[in-house]
């Protein structure tokens, strides 16, 4: 957890991550602003990646997208602070058929650092005759070139 605050430390601080800069995804990319354009390119594409593997429910593949510090709070506010933990989470969703749609209602990425996407999530499971609606809250960081779930925050809809 020492890394994990040494990093925020460097966010607030310095508004970049502390250890070596990472190179541009694009590199055509070669000014600040052309910089942060490639990384919110990155941004989107890793995120799209990230909801085919929800929805193809390609656990390996979802899992990796989460960083090694990763916390999640569900709907009940059970939180869960391990990669192996939020695996166990999704393996038994994963296991089910379900539908899921997840329009993002806002989304900001803070140059080649930080981004957040807020979703509208609605999650149908038949079999179980399960109905959730909830704010879906993904805070991602960016480490070593590849963006990275930092925090995953659902609060339900009444």
């Amino acid at each position: 957890m020492r890394k994990y605050g040494i990093v925020l430390a460097g966010l607030a601080l310095a508004g970049t991550l502390a250890g070596p800069a990472a190179a541009s995804p694009d590199s055509t990319d070669t000014a600040s602003g052309g910089a942060a354009r490639g990384c919110a390119r990155q941004f989107d594409e890793t995120v799209r990646k990230f909801d085919d593997a929800f929805l193809g429910k390609r656990l390996d593949e979802f899992v990796s997208h989460y960083h090694q510090d990763a916390t999640t709070i569900g709907t009940a506010g059970d939180v869960t602070t391990t990669n192996a933990q939020i695996r166990n989470n999704f393996a038994g969703l994963f296991t089910l058929e379900f539908s899921a749609v997840f329009p993002t209602i806002k989304k900001n990425v803070e140059g080649c650092t930080t981004a957040v996407i807020v979703s509208d999530f609605t999650l149908d499971i038949p079999s179980l005759n399960f109905h959730a609606h909830f704010v879906n809250s993904l805070t991602w960081t960016r480490v070593h070139g590849q963006w990275k779930v930092l925090n995953d925050q659902n609060t339900p809809v009444l």
